[in-house]
C-alpha cells in the first residue's frame, strides 16, 4: 500500500501509475499550454488508456481527511466536517461480539433452568433485572417459609 499521507490507502501498482500520470500531466501541460488528453497521457506513460483512467479515478475516489474543503487558506479540512463519536465504535462492536459469544456458550452449556435464572436475574433477556424471589415466583417455586 502506498500514499502514507492518505487516510485510505490505494494499492501500490495504482499508486505507481498515478505518480507516472501526474508527472506526465505536469510535463505535458507545460509543453502544450493546456491539459493533456487521455491518449496523450497514455502515450507519455506507456500505460493503456484504461490504466490512466483508473489511476486518475483512484486519485479522486480516495480523499484524505486532512484535505482542505476549499482553496481558501483558512478553510476547514474534510475531517472537521465528519461527525466523530466520543468513543471508539470498533471497541463497542468487539465488546458486543465478545459478550454475545459468552452468552451463546452459557446458553449451550448451562441447564435450561440455570440459563433462565441468569437471564431474568441480570436482565440479559432485554427485561429489567429481577430479584431471585421474582424469578422463583415466575418459575412457580414456593416462596420463603413454604413447604
Amino acid at each position: 500500500m502506498a500514499g502514507k499521507e492518505r487516510t485510505i490507502r490505494i494499492p501500490m501498482g495504482v499508486h505507481a501509475n498515478l505518480m507516472k500520470v501526474r508527472a506526465a500531466e505536469a510535463r505535458l501541460s507545460n509543453e502544450l499550454n493546456r491539459p493533456p488528453c487521455l491518449d496523450e497521457l497514455s502515450d507519455a506513460t506507456n500505460l493503456t488508456e484504461d490504466q490512466v483512467r483508473a489511476a486518475l479515478e483512484a486519485d479522486f475516489a480516495v480523499a484524505s481527511l486532512d484535505k482542505p474543503v476549499s482553496d481558501d487558506h483558512d478553510a476547514a479540512d474534510l475531517g472537521a466536517l465528519v461527525a466523530r463519536a466520543s468513543d471508539a465504535p470498533a471497541d463497542e462492536v468487539i465488546d458486543r461480539m465478545f459478550v454475545e459469544g459468552v452468552f451463546d456458550v452459557a446458553a449451550r452449556q448451562l441447564p435450561q433452568r440455570s440459563w433462565y435464572v441468569l437471564q431474568r436475574r441480570y436482565g440479559l433477556d432485554g427485561f429489567e433485572p429481577a430479584t431471585l424471589q421474582e424469578v422463583g415466583r415466575r418459575r412457580g417455586a414456593p416462596g420463603p417459609g413454604c413447604g
